[in-house]
């Protein structure tokens, strides 16, 4: 019920990310979408939206699944990262970090409409100073995961201004609206 999920966010706060059988994920790249998350992880649900603060987005590296850079965050005093707020049951913990295998697990404390939630997020390693840019596949996905959830408008154009790499082909994440790109 929403008052228990209400309950459990809130305990979250001191606990740490896990609640019961579940943690909450905060979801900040492609996971926004949930199209996207819900491919591998399909035990995900969504809770809410929020902000992490003095954090900033960036994209660095390069995915042979995306064709591009992923996105990452980094503390960044004056800065925010708006996301998703995921409910994820323990059983797909393992399957979240694989998915996520070039980043380590963090915990962080997001500011929703309900107050501060610690969630667990992924934060790339070794990402400094190796900035790039993503594929069109990945940004629109995160675009539009950002829509989907009703993110700030002023962050959605944010999102939408990131230069991408061009790329035309195919990608390895099975999005129905990606074919349009090909």
């Amino acid at each position: 019920s929403r008052l228990a999920r209400l309950l459990c966010v809130r305990s979250a706060r001191s606990m740490g990310e896990i609640c019961g059988d579940h943690f909450y994920y905060f979801a900040y790249g492609s996971n926004l979408l949930k199209e996207r998350i819900q491919v591998q992880i399909t035990g995900a649900q969504f809770v809410c939206t929020g902000r992490l603060e003095h954090f900033e987005l960036f994209f660095a590296g390069f995915g042979e699944r995306w064709k591009g850079a992923a996105a990452s965050v980094r503390e960044k005093k004056g800065d925010e990262v708006w996301g998703c707020v995921w409910r994820v049951p323990n059983s797909f913990a393992d399957e979240l970090d694989k998915q996520e295998n070039w980043y380590d697990r963090r915990t962080v404390m997001v500011e929703t409409g309900s107050g501060e939630v610690a969630c667990r997020t992924y934060q790339m390693r070794d990402a400094d100073g190796n900035e790039s840019k993503p594929s069109p596949h990945y940004k629109l996905v995160i675009v539009n995961g950002a829509i989907e959830h009703g993110l700030p408008a002023a962050y959605v154009d944010r999102l939408k201004i990131v230069v991408d790499n061009g790329y035309r082909g195919p990608v390895q994440v099975p999005i129905s609206f990606l074919k349009a790109l090909l």
